[in-house]
């Protein structure tokens, strides 16, 4: 069912109001770059959970943030939801534009934001996989894990040393594993410096910038959903048209997680010398590898 105009339009006043205070001044105050994350899962088989986000320049990100939200009102809509848009569900129920909504999304999100990553993972084979694993405990700490490998190794490429905050959608299943896992990580400044961390929040669903990362989460998880059980169908058109040379999409099924634990232990006598190794090389102090390396952690009760 449709929303009401002056719902809409409330709607997207709120988001505008919630975008001057991230950037006031037009974003002179704070970090120049942002990066929106959003989260895609199936509790049913085979189980893929995906994280993915797009990283935005501060006046690119402003630029997005009018222009998304000025064509959605054009069209009475109150955000973006892919999985709603691609079943014809929820603010998309009756529509005959969610193909012209998604590819003008598309064409928004590729002409305004810098880089995209996107890590799916088969949470069934990693249980299978890492039993009782010690770093990253769980597949959304492995997932977060590599989408900020992927920002730092962007970063590096390009020699980039601005700050960036990062952002996530309010009240997602994992947002309390995105905050403590997050807390841990950046115990180390030197981690902070490589990913260029300067804060990380929880954004409202309605927020512009999240709702690329949310087509782009859904589409990678059903991607790799589909790989997954030998599926051979292409990919789909507008993933195609979603990914550019400098993006990153991968997929963690069970060859690839098998051989991430095979390259664990050729890279050291034991678990525990490769997770000094992991330490190090993100940037720990070696008293903070140390305890990295007895970290035992249920982060989801876990208070540091």
């Amino acid at each position: 069912m449709r929303l009401c105009g002056c719902v809409v339009k409330d709607l997207h006043a709120e988001s505008s109001r919630f975008l001057r205070i991230l950037l006031p001044n037009g974003g002179n105050l704070v970090a120049t770059s942002q990066a929106y994350f959003d989260e895609s899962y199936e509790d049913r088989k085979p189980r893929i959970l995906c994280v993915a986000g797009y990283v935005f320049r501060k006046s690119r990100a402003i630029q997005f943030g009018q222009e998304w939200s000025r064509y959605l009102r054009s069209k009475g809509l109150p955000y973006f939801h892919a999985n709603e848009c691609a079943h014809g569900v929820g603010v998309f129920e009756g529509r005959a534009d969610t193909h012209e909504v998604a590819r003008k999304l598309i064409a928004l999100t590729k002409a305004k934001s810098e880089f995209g990553v996107a890590i799916a993972v088969d949470q069934d084979v990693y249980a299978e996989v890492f039993d009782a694993p010690r770093f990253m405990p769980t597949p959304y700490a492995f997932a977060i894990t590599n989408c900020c490998y992927q920002i730092a190794h962007y970063r590096s490429e390009r020699a980039i040393l601005a700050k960036t905050e990062f952002n996530f959608e309010q009240g997602h299943r994992h947002a309390g594993d995105a905050h403590t896992y997050l807390r841990f990580l950046l115990r180390s400044d030197e981690f902070g410096s490589r990913v260029g961390y300067r804060s990380h929040s929880f954004v409202p669903k309605e927020t512009p910038h999240v709702q690329p990362a949310d087509l782009l989460a859904w589409l990678w998880r059903l991607h790799s959903a589909r790989k997954s059980v030998g599926d051979q169908r292409p990919e789909r058109r507008d993933l195609i048209a979603l990914r550019r040379p400098q993006d990153n999409f991968t997929f963690f099924g069970r060859a690839q997680l098998e051989s991430f634990k095979a390259n664990i232990r050729a890279e050291g006598d034991s678990a525990d010398e490769f997770l000094r190794e992991i330490g190090r090389q993100v940037g720990m102090s070696e008293e903070l590898v140390e305890e990295f390396v007895v970290y035992r952690p249920d982060y989801r009760t876990t208070n540091f």
